[in-house]
């Protein structure tokens, strides 16, 4: 990916990434944390927020007008940790309504590109996961990366 993106910090497991989102009025501690699942030992949840007080906020809004290298950033980190768990799967969705619009619409922004590296799935609202389709609502998104098929 070639966008601009913050300097990560990364865990020594890769399961933790902090950076310093940067404006001219302040600087917020964000992080990006993958979480194991209880229900799949091939599932991780992507909780990502501002770090207050050693604690992952993920419903603060910080607005320090600088979204797409945040998102850029993130984007990074999912490439980065299933570089390095590849048979793992990367469950997310928005703390919000607003913010689960937010994360399909970059889904379908970056889908023609991503597709070719990863497969990405939207759970609908009647629980059911099946292919990302852009413009379609869904209540998360799961991301993993794509196995050759052999032969």
């Amino acid at each position: 990916m070639n966008k601009p993106t913050y300097q990560l910090t990364e865990s020594s497991d890769g399961y933790w990434y902090e950076f310093d989102s940067i404006n001219n009025n302040k600087v917020i501690r964000k992080a990006i944390g993958f979480y194991e699942s209880i229900y799949d030992s091939n599932a991780v949840e992507l909780v990502f927020g501002d770090l207050i007080d050693g604690k992952l906020d993920v419903v603060v809004v910080s607005d320090n007008k600088d979204f797409r290298i945040i998102i850029n950033t993130v984007i990074v980190t999912v490439y980065r940790f299933l570089e390095l768990y590849p048979e793992k799967s990367i469950f997310f969705m928005g703390s919000t309504n607003t913010r689960t619009r937010i994360y399909r619409a970059i889904i379908a922004k970056l889908y023609d590109e991503t597709d070719i590296d990863f497969e990405i799935y939207g759970l609908t609202f009647e629980n059911e996961l099946e292919r990302f389709v852009p413009n379609k609502n869904y209540f998360s998104f799961q991301i993993s990366k794509k196995h050759e098929k052999e032969s």
